[in-house]
């Protein structure tokens, strides 16, 4: 067995193998997995591992948990779905609640922040509004993302921010897109966004990967051996939520069969693992393109057809959304189309899918068929 060196900071952060392990523990897990039992289905990490990929972030964190949370307010967390930007706010935000009982923390949604404005507007009840987001001392918005500029909700939440900076209070803010991406962003904001820190997270490396499956295993009871866990962190190169599905499809198996045979069973289950392969660009063009009857070539041509724009804004959204893939090569896949189009078009789906059940139904319905489900 491979030897594992481990160091212990003083905030309580481990280090295995130059992989910084915060202790954050995660948000329940929710697989693919069907069982009796809906526990077994769901479990936590018990902390946020941070390979040389994400090792800034690491670093804020730990600034953060050490004493220091207003060193970088705003924190800006961006990076595609499965990342950990949910699990590093939304576990500062307990941590800070533990640590802190009297201390007031909220967190909401870019979607529920905008609504609760819009219902405060119309009910004459914007002092109420202000209060429970300016008088606090930690402030999350999860999914942010501004399809227009110089919105009056823009402007609510730069005063919002720069209220929270007079009172010494924190704000993290967490988005799929970089603060680059959001070309409708106005500039003020922009400016205030980034006058904090704003991270960019990438899906964990190999050795980070490693680490998080041995988690993992841990949380389930799992007698992981080093050769498999370094097959799995090898192989499995898709998010966390899918290495966890992985990993409960492979414990029956490991359970059951000699610990001799593990390393082996483990290899020839990985080369049948969802997680293993990638979800491509051209799967999802594919697949949206036969969910609304229409073949791939009619996405990425020119027709502006009702159906067709529709069917190539939901394949660019959920591009995005699935994938690390960027929005120029998103363009160059759809023959050649430049950035801000692609972009625009993003939007248009993220902006329709706030108030459009029926849009809000497809797209769930092709993300479940590109998951194999």
């Amino acid at each position: 067995m491979r030897h594992r060196s481990r160091a212990t900071g003083w905030d309580g952060t481990a280090v295995v193998q130059g992989v910084a392990s915060i202790p954050l523990p995660g948000l329940s897990l929710q697989t693919d997995v069907r069982t009796s039992d809906e526990s077994e289905a769901c479990f936590r990490t018990r902390s946020y591992v941070a390979g040389n990929e994400n090792r800034l972030a690491a670093a804020a964190i730990e600034s953060f948990l050490g004493g220091s949370p207003t060193t970088y307010s705003p924190l800006v967390l961006t990076g595609p779905s499965g990342v950990g930007k949910s699990h590093l706010a939304q576990g500062l935000l307990r941590q800070w609640r533990r640590f802190r009982p009297h201390a007031l923390g909220v967190l909401s949604t870019w979607h529920d922040f905008n609504k609760a404005f819009a219902a405060a507007v119309c009910s004459d009840q914007l002092v109420k509004f202000r209060t429970n987001h300016r008088t606090v001392q930690l402030l999350v918005i999860e999914d942010f993302f501004s399809p227009r500029l110089e919105s009056a909700v823009e402007r609510e939440f730069l005063h919002t921010l720069d209220a929270l900076q007079a009172a010494a209070a924190v704000a993290v803010v967490t988005s799929r897109l970089t603060l680059g991406e959001m070309s409708h962003l106005s500039p003020s904001l922009k400016s205030r966004l980034t006058g904090g820190l704003a991270l960019s997270l990438v899906p964990p490396g190999r050795v980070s990967r490693q680490e998080i499956l041995r988690q993992l295993a841990v949380a389930r009871g799992l007698k992981l051996n080093e050769e498999s866990c370094t097959i799995l962190g090898n192989r499995l190169t898709g998010t966390v939520p899918q290495m966890a599905t992985a990993l409960l499809n492979l414990e029956p198996t490991i359970r059951s069969a000699p610990p001799h045979e593990q390393s082996e069973i483990t290899r020839r289950f990985t080369r049948h693992s969802p997680a293993h392969q990638q979800t491509t660009t051209r799967q999802i063009v594919n697949i949206t393109a036969k969910y609304f009857s229409l073949k791939s070539s009619d996405i990425k041509s020119s027709s502006r057809k009702r159906t067709v724009v529709l069917a190539r804004g939901v394949a660019i959204f959920l591009t995005r959304k699935i994938t690390d893939t960027s929005f120029q090569q998103i363009g160059k896949y759809l023959s050649g189309r430049d950035h801000s189009t692609v972009l625009y078009n993003y939007h248009k789906i993220e902006r329709l899918l706030m108030t459009d059940t029926a849009l809000r139904a497809t797209v769930a319905q092709i993300e479940r068929i590109l998951s194999g489900r």
